[in-house]
């Protein structure tokens, strides 16, 4: 069984002066209890309206997990692409896209996707750039 905290369906907006809408939203996942699983979002880049533009999962995990469980939650999202970030302990990211199908080498709208749950999030300051580590 696979247990999720939260999902939340937002608009991810191209220019950052048009995201302080998104941010009351986003905030409330952190407060949920960690021990449930790990916390996901369909975003949808490229677009300041909902149900627009390319559409992307990301999965935050607390803990490393297999490939093939990070390619059942990509099934099950069933999207052009679902990123999965772990958090290094310098702050960077461990950063894999998967589609419904199989591991991606590199996905540009997956990769916008993250940075922007990282930023709404506050898992990062909005001054702080966001740093990833692909394979």
């Amino acid at each position: 069984m696979i247990r999720i905290r939260a999902i939340h369906a937002v608009g991810m907006v191209y220019c950052q002066q048009q995201t302080s809408s998104l941010t009351a939203r986003i905030n409330l996942s952190p407060e949920l209890p960690t021990s449930v699983g790990p916390l996901l979002f369909k975003i949808d880049a490229f677009t300041s309206k909902p149900f627009a533009g390319n559409p992307a999962a990301v999965c935050i995990l607390s803990k490393a997990r297999s490939k093939r469980w990070m390619q059942e939650i990509a099934c099950e999202m069933n999207l052009p692409a679902t990123a999965f970030l772990l958090e290094n302990k310098d702050g960077s990211h461990n950063l894999r896209w998967f589609s419904p199908k199989l591991e991606l080498e590199l996905c540009g709208h997956g990769t916008l996707a993250s940075a922007h749950v990282l930023w709404e999030s506050r898992e990062l300051r909005s001054n702080e750039g966001a740093r990833f580590h692909t394979a």
